[in-house]
């Protein structure tokens, strides 16, 4: 009966995702994409960007796909958004694939945020990133990943302190 106990135990603890699929595979399921979707990667207004990530996120919920093909179309879109402008719809195609495969979302996010914040000019955009950063630390300090979640925090401080606005109150800061 307790060997019963621990299978079904282990059964129901173990993570859903699946690992993130051999690279030759994604390589080539990348490559199909491409000619797919040919005539929207040679659009290089931002809009336009922003509409092919949408269309790759799109393609990437849908349940038929293979792993390959369902891991190189929310990584292209997540990349293409971001090139398009948009760090929130970059967000959600890191969320789509932390939710398909085992990845560090945490990094992939750190990732996205630093460079859509590259972008920012406008005291508005700067407030922008910041919440996006302060939504990283949140998540980060759920999942226990402190490293995160500090340096998130500092980014949205540096962020805060650009736009000259003061972060919210009750958010975590910085420990440096």
């Amino acid at each position: 009966m307790r060997l019963i106990a621990i299978v079904l135990l282990a059964f129901w603890t173990q993570d859903p995702r699946q690992p993130v699929p051999d690279a030759t595979a994604v390589k080539n399921a990348d490559k199909l994409i491409h000619e797919i979707f040919k005539d929207d990667f040679t659009k290089k207004a931002p809009a336009d960007m922003v509409a092919l990530a949408k269309k790759l996120i799109a393609q990437g919920e849908q349940s038929d796909n293979d792993a390959p093909t369902r891991y190189a179309l929310l990584k292209t879109a997540h990349e293409v958004a971001l090139q398009g402008g948009d760090g929130p719809l970059a967000l959600r195609a890191i969320d789509l694939l932390a939710k398909s495969f085992v990845v560090n979302a945490g990094s992939l996010k750190m990732a996205a945020l630093q460079t859509a914040a590259k972008n920012v000019k406008t005291p508005d955009d700067m407030k922008a990133a910041a919440t996006g950063y302060l939504a990283l630390a949140d998540e980060a300090l759920a999942a226990d990943d402190t490293d995160t979640a500090a340096k998130a925090a500092n980014e949205a401080s540096q962020l805060a302190k650009k736009a000259k606005e003061l972060p919210p109150p009750g958010r975590p800061r910085s420990r440096s």
